[in-house]
C-alpha cells in the first residue's frame, strides 16, 4: 500500500513538473506530465504522466474539479486525480491550489479501497 503527498506546478503551455513522496521515499522524486486534452490555463485535464521511483513509469492521468457534496456544496478548488493504464486506475489523489501550485495527497487503489475509496468520490 502506498501513501504520499505531491505538488505540480502549470507551465505556460499547460504542462505539470511537480515531485512526490511516499512511505517508501529517500528523497523527493520528480514526476512530469504533457497535456493531451483541456485548457492550458488550468489544472483539469487529461495528461500523460512520467516519473521515476526506482524505475520508469508512464499513466494517464485525469484531473477534475471535486464533485458537490450531498449538500450541493461546491468545490471549485478541490480537485481529483486519478492515474491509470489500459482502463486500470492505479493511483486516486486529491489537491487543493495553494499560490498556483496543486498540492495534494495521493493513494494506491488497495489503499484507497481500505479507506472507503474517499479520494475517488
Amino acid at each position: 500500500m502506498i501513501l504520499g503527498t505531491f505538488y505540480f506546478n502549470l507551465t505556460t503551455t499547460g504542462n505539470l513538473i511537480g515531485e512526490f513522496i511516499n512511505q517508501e521515499s529517500l528523497r523527493a522524486a520528480t514526476e512530469s506530465a504533457d497535456r493531451r486534452g483541456g485548457n492550458i490555463d488550468s489544472f483539469v485535464g487529461e495528461f500523460q504522466s512520467t516519473w521515476f521511483d526506482g524505475q520508469g513509469r508512464n499513466t494517464s492521468l485525469t484531473i477534475s474539479v471535486k464533485r458537490p457534496n450531498e449538500n450541493n456544496e461546491n468545490f471549485t478548488n478541490i480537485f481529483r486525480l486519478v492515474w491509470s493504464t489500459g482502463g486500470t486506475n492505479h493511483f486516486f489523489g486529491e489537491a487543493f491550489l495553494v499560490n498556483n501550485m496543486l498540492v495534494g495527497v495521493y493513494a494506491d487503489g488497495e489503499l484507497n479501497n481500505n479507506i472507503g475509496n474517499i479520494l475517488n468520490n
